[in-house]
């Protein structure tokens, strides 16, 4: 069995500490919104706020994905989830958060990862030879699973005990370094130029 790619890894990288980033505030923004209201329809948004992008963009973000720069895509997706994160912890740190901040918020992060994770996919053919993609790709959904599911979120539960702004500058943190992990991968990143 060949080993995998030196890029591969760093794409394996940028990708599990992008969904630790999305583990940290999807269990995160709950516990703020749950701060702020009592009301279970206006905390239950926030989840429909962070999923509905999958509805509405995965198909249109896929086709744009196809015609451009996979490796800028997910820097771009990156530093724009780094963005919308820190300016969060910025409020959340020195003024009162507000529950519509939080909708806007999800659905940016959640529209973020349609692009980010579509990207990371669509990128793997470029990184790894033929014969490499199912292990490659089994890998890199491995981490996704993972960096969201047990790591991000048990991350993000118990910062938000310490400090309510905590979690989301680790998570702005998170979408930067996967950022620039992302940017640091060699080669052309283009799909091939159609006859």
């Amino acid at each position: 069995m060949k080993t995998l790619p030196g890029r591969y890894w760093r794409l394996w990288a940028a990708a599990g500490i992008s969904n630790a980033g999305d583990g940290v505030f999807v269990i995160a923004l709950p516990l703020l919104a749950s701060r702020i209201t009592d009301q279970p329809s206006s905390i239950a948004l926030i989840a429909t706020f962070f999923t509905i992008p999958w509805l509405l963009f995965a198909v249109p973000v896929g086709v744009l994905i196809d015609r451009s720069d996979r490796r800028r895509i997910l820097v771009t997706a990156d530093l724009c989830r780094g963005a919308l994160v820190g300016g969060l912890a910025l409020i959340a740190a020195f003024a009162d958060v507000q529950l519509w901040m939080l909708w806007v918020l999800a659905f940016g992060l959640g529209l973020g990862e349609v692009f980010f994770d579509n990207g990371s996919q669509a990128i793997l053919s470029s990184v790894v030879d033929e014969d490499q993609l199912e292990r490659a790709n089994g890998l890199l959904y491995t981490s996704e699973i993972a960096g969201s599911t047990f790591v991000g979120m048990p991350i993000g539960s118990a910062l938000f005990g310490f400090a309510v702004w905590l979690p989301f500058g680790l998570d702005a943190a998170s979408f930067v370094v996967a950022a620039l992990i992302a940017a640091s991968l060699h080669g052309s990143f283009r799909p091939a130029s159609r006859s």
